[in-house]
């Protein structure tokens, strides 16, 4: 067997390929040789995590915070004054912070340039969480998954960048909030196998439900009907898998009075009564009436919940709830 040091450099670069970013880093420490190949290799991450925080100590300054796997880098200032530091796991390296007299947003940035292999910087998740300022032009990111959660002033330009970048995703969760239309055109042109889960007002109509793909959903709507509720709730008893959830929104139509109209008449459904259980609630187990094609067989528990103008329907496998043992106090 050859060892390390035998190995040919386009072997070795091909190793490298396959490291995360902490293996990438102990390996740059054994050799300038070791550094070199290392450096030559561009970085393919796992997951990559980008958040922004406004600190309490000055105004005007925030605290990018930049997680690359196991890796933690962070930018800190304002204006064109910058302190990075570096750790893993979240826990800073001491001695290796250093300052630079500038921007933040412009030494991130050359930061992400360190990533990009033929023009994109490729990882499998990426998440953007409370960033307060745009993405930019040259970052062009692609993933398998995208999650953005509490973006505001600019959420519509990060999504629209991931949009124009790639049309299919493996997951997809949005926890950001508003009315903007062209959100709900800009997720129309997505393609997501397995994931969709979206706090936001949609737009979608009953054909644009029917199109999505993922199984495991959480979709907002108010122009979906009925009817379009219960074919997705038929397509998920067929199609989802074991952790897949069902969660769906639409208006309460004038017809829409009780559960009984968004739930197929060919299900074998056992009532359950809840504690504290509201007359417009609904809560059962699906224990029949579908074959699904994982088989997965398991019953289902079924939520129903008239709120007045909105009506929401969950559906998900059952899990009993665990066990607690009560201990008994003498008074």
């Amino acid at each position: 067997m050859s060892s390390w040091q035998e190995l040919t450099i386009r072997l070795k670069l091909e190793i490298v390929e396959l490291l995360d970013y902490e293996s990438r880093c102990n390996l740059r420490l054994c050799s300038s040789s070791d550094r070199d190949t290392v450096d030559s290799t561009k970085i393919i991450g796992k997951n990559l995590k980008i958040s922004e925080t406004t600190s309490e100590m000055a105004e005007g300054k925030t605290i990018i915070r930049l997680d690359i796997d196991t890796f933690t880098i962070w930018f800190i200032g304002r204006e064109n004054v910058t302190r990075i530091d570096k750790g893993w796991n979240g826990e800073i390296i001491e001695g290796f912070s250093e300052t630079r007299q500038q921007n933040r947003y412009a030494v991130i940035g050359e930061f992400m340039e360190r990533f990009t292999r033929k023009g994109f910087v490729w990882v499998n998740t990426i998440g953007v969480d409370s960033t307060n300022f745009p993405v930019p032009e040259t970052w062009n990111i692609k993933c398998a998954n995208l999650r953005l959660y509490n973006l505001q002033e600019h959420y519509l330009g990060w999504l629209r960048k991931f949009v124009t970048l790639f049309q299919k995703l493996k997951k997809l969760e949005i926890g950001c909030w508003g009315n903007e239309p062209e959100i709900s055109e800009l997720l129309g042109q997505l393609k997501v196998t397995k994931t969709m889960k979206v706090d936001h007002d949609l737009n979608f109509t009953d054909e644009q439900l029917d199109q999505v793909e993922a199984m495991d959903v959480k979709i907002l709507s108010f122009n979906v009907t009925a009817e379009a509720v219960k074919k997705r709730l038929q397509k998920f008893l067929k199609y989802g898998k074991k952790g897949d959830e069902l969660d769906l929104h639409t208006p309460s139509h004038e017809l829409v009075i009780t559960h009984d109209q968004l739930i197929p008449n060919e299900l074998i459904v056992k009532r359950i009564k809840m504690q504290n259980e509201e007359e417009t609630e609904y809560n059962g187990h699906i224990i029949g009436g579908f074959e699904n094609v994982h088989e997965v067989q398991d019953r289902r528990a079924i939520h129903y919940v008239n709120f007045g103008q909105l009506i929401r329907i969950h559906c998900k496998v059952y899990e009993k709830p665990e066990r607690s043992d009560c201990m008994m106090y003498p008074f």
